[in-house]
């Protein structure tokens, strides 16, 4: 069994109004949406943390266990070692990052919707309704 669709996924045509009811809806959507994007947020975090510390601890590794003959050797031996690592770090840091991005914009859609609860109550209470 199929749920009807919402009236939110329906097009608008310009300059229509949505409902106090239906931007509540939008409102708890956004909600929605930014807990598990705070979720995601923490997950891909831990995730680039630990994808750094792996890369730092290859390049270390290799330091360590190289056999070449000068130091300069066996820091460039780590670095193509650990390269991979690194990578993978910067991957994540990227991933990170857009994930903040994404939760910055749903704060802008949350105000959006906010501005409209508050623009129809207070055309409610200069027209007498919203009494």
């Amino acid at each position: 069994m199929t749920t009807p669709p919402s009236p939110l996924d329906e097009p608008r045509s310009p300059g229509e109004v949505y409902s106090p009811r239906e931007a509540a809806d939008v409102m708890v959507r956004i909600q929605r949406i930014r807990r598990h994007t705070i979720d995601e947020l923490v997950r891909l975090g831990t995730e680039a943390a630990a994808k750094r510390r792996d890369a730092v601890k290859a390049k270390a590794r290799q330091q360590l266990t190289s056999r070449q003959s000068t130091v300069e050797d066996r820091k460039a031996d780590a670095v193509l070692t650990s390269a991979d690592a690194a990578y993978e770090a910067e991957v994540a840091d990227v991933l990170v990052d857009a994930c903040k991005k994404s939760l910055f914009l749903l704060g802008d859609d949350w105000e959006t919707a906010r501005s409209i609860g508050a623009n129809e109550r207070a055309e409610q209470n200069a027209t007498g309704f919203g009494s």
